[in-house]
């Protein structure tokens, strides 16, 4: 999760158990040294013996940190990457991303570690960045974007440049389905975005913010840009820095939750001046570990068996007895097609180990003379 500055992170109260009048005394945090400054002079004790109460909150979120009822330890989560490697040397790895353009001068490649984007000078011409995966999305652990990007000019006249956790209908440019991201439009000024399919998205622009400044100003230096998102609230954050949150109310901030990362740099229908953006690097990560339990299906027939609909992971697949010339399919999908994520087709019984995310769903198949008998172990 983004850090804070330190005149945020504050102890929102100190008290005693106990206490003959309940009184509550703030601290902050040195600027300096990072060290708890509290003032208790003023905590007026009854004649119990009490414990002293710290209270610590995360100025950008609001949230108190927990402690372990069974261990009384403070509860700390870790943080894992989940799509979004590094950008080496000037070969993108289209394993795990894609750059697309369209038009006129347009561009999207990858030079010395830096992904560059350009518009181009034709009408609707664009240069696009997205992960080839997309993060799953666990409820309760929050996913966090994280990109570093920079704009070579910040104002170029009807061209739009955006960045953030999106779900894309491929094309140059985009079809923007679901998710969060920031904008820069041709004038220069940043807004704050979130969409649901079907929809047009909802666009908070600077001056409007409601976070710890009201107005941001876009320049052409490098910035670290994240987005943190689940179900009930999204923040956007620049440098540290909370810019603007949005809580769910009525309705789903966006239909699905696993979303990949995309920046894109695009003209209007009108556009003929190529506007720029640089990609330092970019991932996104999970707040949390998956402690997700996993479940087991137990496949004893030649047929075909979709085990789940939606994204997850494959734990592995356990051959108890294996059948006489038979094959055992394993697909990324909803369906006996697409992307296959193995081919089991030996005659070694045993455990066979994946460890491994699927991303639309998983559908096994067993085919051919005498079915096995298997346990795959998923969730």
């Amino acid at each position: 999760m983004a850090q804070a500055p330190r005149d945020q992170n504050r102890v929102t109260a100190i008290g005693g158990k106990g206490d003959s009048t309940g009184a509550f005394v703030p601290g902050n945090i040195d600027e300096t040294t990072g060290n708890f400054i509290v003032d208790v002079n003023d905590i007026s004790r009854g004649t119990q013996t009490s414990d002293i109460v710290i209270r610590l909150n995360d100025g950008q979120t609001g949230r108190q940190a927990r402690i372990n009822p069974g261990s009384g330890a403070l509860s700390v989560d870790q943080t894992i990457r989940l799509i979004g490697p590094q950008f080496v040397g000037s070969t993108i790895d289209d394993n795990f991303w894609t750059l697309a353009n369209n038009g006129t001068a347009s561009g999207g490649a990858l030079a010395n570690g830096l992904v560059t984007l350009t518009s181009g000078t034709d009408n609707s011409g664009s240069g696009s960045l997205t992960s080839v995966q997309h993060a799953r999305f666990l409820f309760v652990n929050p996913n966090e974007f994280r990109m570093i990007t920079r704009v070579t000019d910040t104002t170029v006249a009807d061209c739009t440049r955006r960045w953030g956790a999106i779900d894309v209908t491929a094309g140059t440019p985009w079809t923007l389905n679901n998710g969060f991201y920031f904008s820069l439009d041709g004038a220069g000024a940043l807004s704050v975005n979130y969409k649901t399919a079907g929809t047009g998205a909802t666009s908070v622009a600077s001056g409007a913010f409601n976070g710890d400044v009201t107005t941001y100003t876009v320049d052409t230096n490098a910035h670290a840009y994240e987005i943190l998102y689940f179900e009930a609230k999204i923040w956007f954050v620049i440098d540290t820095v909370l810019i603007h949150s949005v809580p769910a109310t009525t309705a789903k901030l966006t239909n699905d939750f696993n979303l990949h990362i995309g920046a894109e740099s695009v003209n209007s229908g009108s556009g003929t001046t190529s506007g720029v953006l640089e990609v330092f690097a970019s991932s996104i990560l999970r707040i949390g570990s998956p402690s997700t339990v996993p479940i087991c299906s137990n496949i004893t027939t030649n047929s075909t068996n979709i085990l789940k609909r939606s994204s997850g992971r494959l734990h592995r697949i356990t051959v108890n007895d294996f059948g006489n010339a038979n094959t055992i399919t394993v697909y990324d999908n909803s369906a006996a097609s697409g992307v296959i994520m193995a081919t089991i087709g030996s005659t070694n019984e045993g455990p066979f180990e994946f460890d491994c995310e699927f991303q639309t769903g998983l559908t096994i198949v067993q085919s051919g003379g005498t079915a096995s008998d298997i346990t795959v172990v998923y969730d």
